[in-house]
């Protein structure tokens, strides 16, 4: 029974921190990014590096294309990280990363209208907050914020009161409409 215990380390490592992130047991509502994938990539080379050492104790032979594979793993993964770095390297390439990687995700729409509005830009985020809008009509926040950057009294109201509509304690939803009457 003690043989194992890496195996088991392993695979617990591996599926328990991720549940929460799968949305099976609960909506958690955020994008599944690189920080909730840390704990479960623990396990899962604790059971690469497992089955490898089993492997290196019962096949001699297939020492040398292993260490080629770790090797060739290893290089993959500083390429990998190095490509990585430059999507990291400002807010702006992270968020248009996140929508080449996810282009139907409501979520990294309203992201980027995000950055686009406090940038000064305000037609190519209306542009995204539809998008979100268009993904996930019931958007409360998405709604708030398109409403913020309507020109026309009635479309402002519109969205505001969409995003009452749909998050009833939406407070900044609130203030907006409140401050469009007066």
């Amino acid at each position: 029974h003690q043989r194992h215990v890496p195996l088991v380390l392993g695979f617990l490592l591996l599926v328990l921190p991720f549940l929460p992130a799968t949305n099976l047991v609960v909506t958690v509502g955020f994008v599944v990014a690189e920080r909730v994938l840390y704990i479960p990539s623990m396990g899962c080379l604790i059971l690469v590096v497992y089955g490898a050492q089993r492997l290196w104790d019962r096949f001699a032979v297939l020492r040398k294309p292993m260490l080629l594979a770790v090797t060739v793993l290893i290089v993959a993964g500083c390429l990998k990280t190095l490509a990585r770095n430059q999507d990291w390297s400002s807010r702006e390439a992270l968020l248009r990363s996140g929508l080449q990687t996810l282009p139907h995700n409501a979520k990294m729409h309203y992201n980027f209208g995000n950055f686009l509005r406090d940038s000064a830009q305000p037609e190519p985020a209306i542009a995204h907050y539809r998008e979100a809008l268009r993904l996930w009509p019931s958007y409360a926040s998405a709604h708030n914020n398109l409403g913020t950057l309507m020109a026309r009294f009635e479309a402002a109201e519109y969205h505001f009161r969409e995003a009452i509509k749909y998050s009833s304690e939406h407070i900044n939803a609130h203030y907006n409409l409140g401050q469009l009457y007066r």
